[in-house]
């Protein structure tokens, strides 16, 4: 009898190390960054284990010079807020409104800040006017 359980994948190389970062710099500075002229699949040789998708990767959510890496301003707080909420854009188009930051650094600060702020504040508006609903209906009754 045959199993169907799917095993894990072995193509994880764990963390990237600063070799590997250089050989991505080296290539990019050579290719002239221009995404034209990028075949990623190429530093799969160079760099036993990862794929050519985690290298692209690896260069535009990390290594790239022109992302922004300093706390997030007001300023970009409401625009990530107005237009998530506007039309639940996707990440990739916010984070074109947001010079310098990744689609995946926006996402991961929605997620793992913005949205629970919006959350409580929203529950501690919803619990002031429920207070408010009942101690109307107190003095009305009395």
């Amino acid at each position: 009898m045959e199993s169907n359980i799917k095993k894990p994948s072995t193509n994880s190389v764990g963390n990237w190390i600063p070799a590997e970062d250089e050989v991505i710099l080296k290539y990019v500075f050579h290719k002239g960054k221009s995404n034209d002229n990028m075949m990623w699949g190429n530093l799969q040789e160079s760099l036993n284990g990862r794929s050519g998708k985690s290298c692209r990767e690896r260069w535009f959510n990390h290594l790239d010079p022109k992302i922004k890496r300093t706390d997030w301003s007001q300023e970009e707080q409401w625009v990530l807020f107005i237009l998530r909420n506007q039309q639940n854009e996707k990440w990739s188009l916010i984070s074109k409104k947001l010079m310098g930051r990744t689609d995946n650094a926006v996402k991961n600060y929605w997620n793992s800040r913005l949205r629970k702020r919006i959350d409580s504040m929203q529950r501690a508006v919803d619990q002031h006017f429920e207070r408010k609903k009942k101690q109307k209906i107190i003095s009305i009754l009395t």
